[in-house]
């Protein structure tokens, strides 16, 4: 399984996009112009192992039964994206002790600037006002976290690869890279890459 993450704010959900519009199933709820995508049943077994009712926001569609743990860990979908997944060193912890490397899960890990991800937050004020605290982080706390995920990720010897937002928001090429490099059998098309991604916007 293909997992696009990183932090919120990185270009996850334009990479989600991308393959949505190459005709790819991603099995989330859509998006909006602030972000989307995020799998269901990933979330809903993050809420419940955390006990936290507002992951990973008060308002995101909660699952009833107990069915989020069995199906987290039998999962097979061919892409999905967790935003969250290196805010917290935890979250990868958890991620691990389900669905560990023998599984087959490779990471295509979105990176942008701690402070460029706060002021985008702040630019959506009124919509993560309802991130659940575990979110709600300054610069200097993100930073860690994501460091200090990625290492436990590369401890845990996961398949990584790494791109940069602003390269995703200028030219597709270092993303077929990644893709490559993850040994994927999915690319997407120059024609696709202009149609989702505007190089003349400011991304925020």
């Amino acid at each position: 399984m293909l997992v696009i993450c990183g932090t919120q704010r990185s270009g996850t959900t334009a990479v989600a996009s991308l393959f949505a519009a190459e005709g790819f199933e991603i099995a989330t709820q859509g998006r909006d112009e602030v972000g989307g995508y995020e799998h269901p049943i990933i979330c809903n077994f993050y809420r419940r192992f955390l006990g936290d009712e507002t992951f990973p926001y008060d308002d995101f569609p909660v699952a009833a039964g107990d069915w989020w743990h069995s199906h987290f860990a039998s999962m097979e979908d061919k892409i999905v994206k967790f935003s969250y997944l290196l805010m917290n060193p935890v979250f990868v912890h958890l991620w691990h002790r389900i669905r560990p490397p023998e599984v087959g899960d490779k990471f295509l890990i979105m990176m942008r600037d701690a402070e460029a991800v706060c002021r985008s937050k702040e630019a959506h004020i009124k919509r993560f006002n309802h991130d659940s605290l575990l979110l709600q982080q300054p610069s200097n706390i993100l930073r860690w976290n994501l460091n200090t995920s990625i290492r436990v990720l590369q401890q845990y010897a996961y398949p990584t690869a790494y791109l940069s937002f602003y390269d995703l928001t200028i030219q597709l090429e270092g993303l077929n890279k990644c893709l490559e490099k993850l040994d994927v059998p999915y690319r997407v098309s120059d024609e696709t890459w202009k149609e989702v991604i505007d190089p003349s916007k400011v991304h925020y």
